[in-house]
């Protein structure tokens, strides 16, 4: 067994992966990141960040495209929502290596996965897929795909989908479009592109596939998508598909010091916009509190600041899934548009 030179592992390397690693250099500590894929990569991801994210990657020299409102569509009615402060778009792409050149502390072994963990008072012992087994004082979570995990097979009621045009006419803000069993958001990102990622119920996509083009049946659920898309290049050979779990806290070990952060500890709807953020600020979180020592500290401090946003996060996922959730919060909105800072700070 090798003791690491590192007292910090994180296993994951994605967002919340990354942030943890930028925080952990801020306070003095290096730290080994772990992941399993390599920079940079396409993730299906909406890549829209809300606006309490922007100050922290502005302080780390990283500015996202500003996007300053976002425009819901559900029939042929359309509610615009002006944000309180300007939010971004950016790509994973984009986004991911540029957090990785300010992880100047963090050493990386990419390709790379953890087979087995095993956690313990004395320290963690990890077998990596490239032979090496390690021991570490201090474990920060970032991924779901750990070998604890296959014995809890995830649900994956929904299905997520994904790509990137040119030449599409956004006017700077995020449109969101709203169907039976599923939305759909184009978002401005980096060079005048957009993300385009839609999030459908899975016997939704599994029914659309079986009469014809999954892709296709989506970008008819509402025509102003096709009216959009259709002035614009598709800049993937291919859309990118992939199942999406349910959301909501999850309730991972209570191992002594091992930091559950981003999708490990919880999964928020992407109708809130708020998935990137919640990445980011979990990493930082579990950086101070590594530093300290404390995880059951970050466990309740984390679960005291989040557990609201969840909750409305998934009553406005399950207003979203269907026509009249979709219309009375549309209703409400246009005749009561006091009413919408507060809607969008129940998730903030």
């Amino acid at each position: 067994m090798k003791k690491t030179e590192y007292d910090y592992i994180i296993i994951g390397g994605g967002v919340a992966g990354l942030c943890a690693a930028i925080h952990l250099g801020e306070l003095g500590v290096r730290s080994l990141i772990i992941e399993a894929g390599e920079y940079p990569a396409q993730k299906v991801c909406g890549e829209f960040l809300s606006p309490e994210a922007l100050p922290i990657l502005r302080r780390w020299g990283i500015c996202p495209v500003e996007i300053e409102e976002a425009v819901f569509h559900v029939g042929n009615d359309a509610l615009r929502y002006h944000f309180p402060s300007p939010a971004g778009g950016l790509s994973h792409l984009v986004l991911d290596p540029e957090l990785v050149k300010r992880a100047e502390k963090a050493t990386f072994l990419t390709n790379t996965r953890v087979l087995h963990f095993e956690p313990g008072l004395a320290g963690h012992r990890l077998e990596l897929s490239n032979g090496t087994t390690l021991h570490v004082p201090n474990v920060i979570i970032a991924t779901g795909r750990l070998p604890y995990l296959s014995q809890q097979p995830p649900k994956l009621p929904y299905r997520g989908i994904k790509a990137h045009f040119a030449h599409v006419e956004t006017r700077g803000a995020l449109n969101m479009f709203f169907f039976e069993k599923g939305y759909l958001g184009i978002s401005p990102i980096e060079e005048g592109k957009c993300n385009v990622a839609a999030l459908v119920r899975a016997e939704t996509w599994e029914q659309w596939n079986r009469s014809g083009n999954g892709v296709e049946a989506l970008l008819n659920t509402h025509p102003q998508i096709k009216a959009l898309l259709s002035k614009g290049t598709l800049l993937f050979a291919d859309w990118m598909t992939t199942p999406a779990p349910a959301f909501g806290m999850k309730h991972p070990p209570d191992w002594p010091h091992v930091y559950f952060v981003g999708d490990a500890a919880a999964t928020i709807p992407p109708v809130t916009g708020n998935g990137l953020t919640l990445a980011i600020k979990s990493g930082m979180l579990a950086a101070e509190y590594a530093v300290r020592r404390d995880f059951q500290g970050f466990k309740k401090r984390w679960r005291q600041e989040n557990r609201r946003l969840l909750f409305w996060g998934q009553v406005l996922h399950a207003a979203a899934l269907h026509s009249s959730g979709q219309r009375a919060v549309c209703y409400l909105g246009r005749c009561f548009p006091s009413l919408l800072h507060p809607l969008y700070y129940l998730t903030r």
